[in-house]
């Protein structure tokens, strides 16, 4: 059997409310579903775009999760890439970026 590699989903972020959710939404369906994924214009239009630090952490959490590949996640970035990897593993994480 061929299995090839699906094609890869492009989202524009600043859609929508132009918030976290559909950064948060998009990467967690390419991670189930096992296809490659890039978001721009990450956050676009708000006072303070690109990433954040919750932001970086849910995708970082998602990346650890697929043992996928991530590039572009870093603070203030408009552009990620995200290659997740066919296995999902299990995994325990607390993702919260407050301070208790």
């Amino acid at each position: 059997m061929n299995e090839s590699k699906p094609t890869q989903i492009t989202i524009d972020g600043s859609k929508g409310e132009a918030g976290g959710q559909i950064l948060r939404n998009a990467i967690a369906y390419a991670c189930i579903m096992k296809v490659p994924l890039k978001v721009h214009s990450i956050r676009a239009g708000r006072p303070k775009p690109g990433l954040r630090a919750q932001h970086k952490a849910g995708l970082d959490l998602a990346r650890q999760i697929c043992s996928g590949s991530l590039t572009g996640a870093e603070i203030g970035s408009d552009c990620i890439l995200y290659d997740p990897n066919s296995n999902l593993l299990e995994y325990t994480n607390d993702a919260s970026t407050e301070n208790n």
